[in-house]
């Protein structure tokens, strides 16, 4: 199973299981430590955080979200995987056809994007797996 994390204070949740895939928003980051704990996941995936200037306090937010994902993941022995913001950009079309039947939020389509993104990257690993293109919503 494949957990790509969009931090934020709205934070984006896309899951890739054998049955297929399963996108959600969650709030708060003890949402996120409960997930990472509780599954088996073959790699996490999370966005880095990246500013120009100033950071505001929903970035240092992210910032810590960020940390505490890498802290969590290193704990408990679970492969990490920090990808830039742009990394997504040229998935975010298909992350958006495969939602386009379910309501759905931009940290959705964002999360479900960088999962996209890391199974293209990654072919040799997913050959093992029973893989679905059917969205679980």
């Amino acid at each position: 199973m494949i957990l790509t994390i969009d931090p934020g204070v709205s934070i984006g949740i896309a899951i890739h299981m054998p049955a297929g895939y399963s996108t959600y928003v969650a709030q708060g980051e003890e949402a996120i430590w409960v997930l990472l704990a509780e599954y088996p996941w073959k790699v996490v995936v999370i966005e880095n955080f990246l500013t120009s200037g100033r950071i505001s306090k929903y970035g240092l937010y992210t910032v810590r979200m960020v940390g505490g994902v890498q802290s969590m993941c290193y704990h408990l022995g679970l492969q990490l995987a920090v990808q830039m913001p742009a990394a997504r950009y040229p998935y975010e079309s298909a992350a958006k056809g495969m939602l386009k039947a379910y309501p759905h939020e931009v940290h959705e389509v964002a999360a479900l994007a960088h999962l996209l993104r890391w199974e293209g990257d990654h072919k040799e690993v997913l050959w093992l797996e029973t893989l679905s293109n059917r969205v679980i919503h």
